[in-house]
């Protein structure tokens, strides 16, 4: 699901405070006593009473809605808020709401389809908005009703879900704001207009834990004061503020920095670069929240308290109370870094980080001590064996879960340095293949079904040509940037090279995969580039095959690649699907 953007018509004053800041208590509150299950059982029953609200609120909104003056925010609206519940519903144990809403919302993605310039195309919307939308609501919540949520096993997301990353756009008049949101769209970011602080802090239960406010500088210090107060009630909040304006005196861009914000741009800056830019925030920041982290330690209750510590804060941990099968552990697992104890009994912590250094793969690995050894010298002995860093125990929960927290960022980050394309930060043209073999065998395994497509960018030779390579490169990013925020989580997607992509697409056949990527290609080739003063649009073109319809993932990607070529062939600016054991020119 794309991120939401809301819109702020005006900037939070700083004596709104009381009735925002009780909401926030009211809705941000945890119980720190209670058990994962009870958390867990809590946050369903959560789910379900904001749903409900939600509900009525649709309902209410559509029976103010007039025939005669058609109100596509309101159908945007709708739809964004069934998107949501279709996916979140599932994830608390409310399948038949989950089915039900998909089915609402894909009707209402269709009547969106409607020339919003027709409004002779009103009236027939109107009529299904009151005729068969509001039952269905009505229906929808007879089943939130009904059903018992509980919670639904873990699993992988099957929508790109943003839902924990929202946009604030401190709204300033102006083209370059109008247009912002315009590009906006198209990398998936959805517009929620909100007319004032006051219905801003009555929509507080659908701010996520990550917030990313877009501001004109003259509005820095009234989002500093948001985050100060969202952060004051929610501690682990990731709020990033990024600010457009001119400051090209040193002391005025020094003061904006000194507030404390994340980036500044001027309002010549263009949208590609602002997208850009948003994802990379958005990246590190998940990133930074999350980690993976083996522990080894011969204190099995220590072992458990750290486990709990960590796994709280968000990092998927795995533990060893002795270290025979460290090897094994690792090649599964992978960990982003290895916390490790000196003395373990009849085992010596150096002498395994010694060992571990033998095996090149886990030359970049992070080792950490964590020990009671006090002695300096038998610490910097113990480093100079193959750790990185010596943490004395006892060591508090909060210095535990930032240094982990730090190592696992940075080691990510070095990890992507050397396994992604440096110009778009995507896979490069080894690992995507690599993960295309993963998901092969993965299949195979399971008996499921995954598409592969291979993607090119329609005449660029010509942008590079008439625009220059700096540009040409702009669009590449731009097209990099869109598919990341477009894809699902679970997707892989790889600059295969120079101007053409591969993309792996796990539990996808091939017409839901074709509409994924014609979507794909509506939103790209809306996209507005500019070179000087001329504005230009790129297309794109795709050739779509079923992974596991072939001998090996090599001829699954020549299939794809052959229905691209018959797409360029067929005029570009489309996309095409290899059929298993088509003649050659009869992909569809």
């Amino acid at each position: 699901m794309p991120v939401r953007l809301l819109t702020l018509n005006n900037p939070v004053n700083s004596s709104i405070k009381s009735p925002w800041l009780n909401t926030v208590t009211k809705i941000m509150a945890e119980n720190p006593s209670d058990s994962v299950e009870d958390k867990l059982r809590l946050l369903s029953q959560r789910f379900s009473h904001r749903t409900a609200r939600e509900l009525d609120d649709l309902r209410h909104k559509i029976g103010q809605s007039d025939e005669q003056h058609g109100d596509w925010e309101l159908l945007e609206y709708l739809h964004q808020v069934l998107h949501r519940l279709t996916g979140s519903a599932g994830t608390f144990g409310l399948q038949q709401f989950s089915h039900q809403s998909r089915t609402l919302e894909q009707l209402v993605k269709g009547l969106l389809q409607q020339p919003h310039n027709k409004g002779d195309k009103w009236p027939a919307i109107y009529s299904e908005l009151q005729h068969r939308i509001l039952p269905e609501l009505k229906d929808l919540d007879r089943l939130l009703g009904d059903s018992a949520p509980k919670s639904a096993a873990i699993s992988e997301r099957q929508n790109h879900d943003n839902e924990d990353a929202l946009l604030v756009l401190v709204e300033h008049q102006g083209a370059f704001y109008t247009s912002l949101q315009e590009e906006l769209k198209h990398y998936g970011f959805a517009l929620m207009s909100v007319a004032s602080c006051a219905e801003f802090s009555q929509k507080l239960s659908r701010i996520p834990t990550s917030v990313i406010m877009i501001a004109h500088v003259s509005q820095a210090q009234a989002c500093i004061e948001i985050r100060r107060l969202l952060q004051q009630q929610t501690p682990q909040r990731s709020i990033s503020i990024v600010c457009f304006g001119s400051c090209p005196e040193f002391d005025s861009r020094y003061k904006i920095a000194a507030l404390g914000i994340d980036g500044l741009f001027s309002e010549a800056t263009n949208a590609t670069e602002v997208a850009e830019y948003l994802q990379r925030l958005q990246t590190e920041r998940l990133e930074a929240s999350g980690g993976k982290v083996l522990i080894v330690d011969d204190d099995v209750d220590l072992l458990e308290h750290y486990r709990l510590t960590l796994t709280a804060a968000g990092m998927t941990v795995k533990t060893l109370g002795t270290p025979e099968a460290i090897f094994s552990v690792l090649s599964e697992f992978k960990p982003d870094i290895l916390l490790l104890d000196v003395h373990m009994g009849a085992y010596s912590g150096p002498t395994l980080a010694r060992m571990i250094r033998f095996q090149p793969q886990w030359l970049s690995l992070p080792i950490i001590y964590l020990s009671a050894e006090q002695d300096k010298s038998e610490q910097l002995k113990a480093l100079a064996d193959g750790a990185d860093e010596f943490i004395s125990k006892p060591i508090s929960d909060s210095e535990l879960k930032e240094t982990v927290r730090t190592r696992c960022f940075r080691a990510r980050q070095l990890a992507n340095l050397l396994a992604r394309d440096s110009l778009t930060g995507l896979l490069k043209h080894s690992l995507i293949k690599q993960e295309m073999a993963n998901e092969y065998a993965r299949c195979r395994r399971v008996g499921e079904q995954a598409a592969v497509v291979m993607l090119d960018l329609d005449h660029f030779k010509r942008v590079n040509d008439d625009y220059g390579h700096g540009t040409g490169d702009t669009v590449i990013k731009a097209l990099a940037n869109l598919l990341t925020h477009r894809l699902r989580k679970t997707d892989k997607i790889g600059r295969y090279g120079g101007e053409e992509f591969a993309i792996v697409m796990p539990q996808c056949d091939l017409t839901q995969a074709e509409q994924i990527l014609e979507q794909i290609r509506l939103h790209f080739s809306g996209l507005v580039f500019q070179s000087g003063r001329n504005e230009f649009h790129v297309t794109l073109s795709a050739g779509i095959a079923l992974l596991n319809d072939y001998e090996d993932p090599e001829s699954a990607l020549e299939a794809a690649d052959q229905a691209l070529y018959q797409r360029k062939q067929l005029g570009r600016n489309g996309v095409s699907l290899a059929l298993a054991g088509a003649a050659k020119g009869e992909q569809q």
